[in-house]
């Protein structure tokens, strides 16, 4: 398991070298939105690292490896390097993949809900249906904030459809297709997760927990 730890270590630091350096090279080729993007990934990326040093807790490989993924593939990929527009999917698959990780991260909330409680304490479906609803509320706080960010500064988050007839749908299209995304995605972790909690296996399901360090 160590060995597994450090080799997403070094994973992390390769996802963090590949955004500094297209954020420099952006910035000397005066690709400001590109170089913005770059940076704000190369930002996100050391959260884990600042809530392990603040919050004195152990984040799962499993979920940290993830979010470095997402980053470089969303920030870099996604936005710097066009693969939104080049491969018409790719904005589902980032959406399902947040949408699994924000499953995982509903055990850690679960799990301290109440005091003395653990997710072995939960019945099955309520565990299932807390997963659900944790994926679906996040989800559409995202798209309050891509609502937010496109009619203060135009940033242009929702995507614009062409419909038949020639009618311009401004962006329901698009929120709708990332909410079902989400949904999906937590539907099919929620499922996964019942089925191990029904059957006893809580040891993969813990290993998704977020705990104190030493705990």
């Amino acid at each position: 398991m160590r060995a597994v730890k450090k080799r997403v270590k070094y994973v992390v630091r390769a996802v963090r070298l590949c955004l500094a350096v297209t954020s420099i090279v952006c910035g000397f080729l005066r690709d400001y939105k590109c170089m913005m993007e770059a940076a704000v990934g190369l930002a996100l990326s050391f959260i884990p690292s600042i809530l392990s040093l603040t919050a004195k807790i152990t984040l799962p490989w499993v979920i940290e490896l993830m979010y470095a993924l997402f980053l470089f593939s969303a920030n870099l990929l996604g936005s710097c390097l066009g693969f939104y527009e080049l491969i018409p999917t790719w904005d589902v698959m980032l959406h399902m993949t947040s949408g699994v990780m924000i499953a995982m991260l509903s055990l850690t909330f679960l799990n301290g809900a109440v005091r003395d409680r653990t997710i072995r304490d939960w019945k099955p479906f309520m565990l299932a249906m807390f997963m659900m609803t944790f994926v679906m509320a996040c989800g559409t706080l995202w798209e309050f904030f891509e609502f937010f960010m496109d009619s203060v500064f135009g940033y242009g988050m929702q995507k614009q459809t062409i419909l038949p007839g020639g009618i311009l749908d401004i962006g329901l299209i698009d929120t709708m297709g990332d909410e079902m995304c989400s949904f999906f995605a937590g539907l099919i972790y929620a499922t996964l997760t019942f089925t191990r909690a029904k059957k006893g296996k809580y040891e993969k399901l813990e290993s998704l927990i977020i705990k104190k360090q030493g705990g």
